[in-house]
C-alpha cells in the first residue's frame, strides 16, 4: 500500500498566505532532523535554528530553487545540518572554553551524516533496498524517514494502529540493515 507524500511545496504556499498551522508542520518536520542528530540536548537556542531555517527554505522557495520537491524532506535534513554546524562554529569562535565533549559529538554525527548522504552508492543501494521490502514496511518507512510524518500521523496516513506502525518500523529497518549491511550494534550516533 503506496502512501501519498506531504505535499511541501502546498505547504509553503500556505505559509505565505500567514497559515500558522503550516508554520507548525514545517516547524515540526525541522525538529526532527534536529532530534535525528540528538540537536535539542544541546543546543540553547533551538528555536533560533528552527527560525533560521524556516527563513532558508522560504529563500529558496521564493526564488523558485526548489527543483525536486519529493527531495525537499532531505533538503530541510541538509539545511537543518548546515544551521547546526554554523551554530557550532560560531559557539566556538565565541568561547572555546566553554564548548564541551557532547558538542564534539554532535559534529561527529552531522559529518558522519553528510559523509553518508553525499555517497551516491549508497542512495541506489537504500533505493533497491526499499524497493525490495513489502509494502506496508516500505510505506511506513517512507512515511517516517522520506516524508517526515511524525508517528501518529504515518499510522493515520497508512491506516494503521500506532502498534502496528512502530512493529512495522522495526521490521522494516531491521531488514534495511541487512539488505545493507549494516552492523545494528555499531554506535546509532550517527
Amino acid at each position: 500500500m503506496r502512501q501519498a507524500y506531504t505535499d511541501w511545496i502546498a505547504v509553503l504556499e500556505r505559509i505565505e498566505r500567514n497559515d500558522l498551522q503550516a508554520l507548525a508542520e514545517l516547524s515540526q518536520l525541522i525538529v526532527g532532523w534536529m532530534r535525528r542528530y540528538r540537536a535539542e540536548l544541546h543546543l540553547d537556542s533551538a528555536d533560533d535554528i528552527i527560525q533560521n531555517v524556516t527563513l532558508v527554505i522560504l529563500d529558496h522557495y521564493r526564488g523558485d530553487r526548489l527543483r525536486a520537491p519529493e527531495a525537499f524532506v532531505a533538503f530541510v535534513g541538509a539545511v537543518v545540518r548546515n544551521s547546526i554546524r554554523d551554530w557550532i562554529r560560531k559557539g566556538r569562535k565565541a568561547d572555546r572554553s566553554g564548548v564541551g565533549e557532547n558538542i564534539d559529538e554532535l559534529e561527529e554525527r552531522l559529518l558522519a551524516d553528510e559523509r553518508r548522504d553525499s555517497d551516491p552508492q549508497v542512495r541506489v543501494d537504500l533505493g533497491k533496498a526499499l524497493g525490495s521490502l513489502p509494502d506496508r514496511e516500505r510505506a511506513v518507512i517512507e512515511a517516517l524517514y522520506l516524508q517526515g510524518h511524525s508517528y501518529a500521523e504515518a499510522a493515520d496516513v497508512i491506516g494503521v494502529a500506532l502498534g502496528t506502525l512502530k512493529r512495522l518500523q522495526r521490521q522494516g529497518l531491521k531488514a534495511l540493515r541487512a539488505l545493507m549491511e549494516v552492523d545494528p550494534t555499531r554506535d546509532r550516533s550517527g
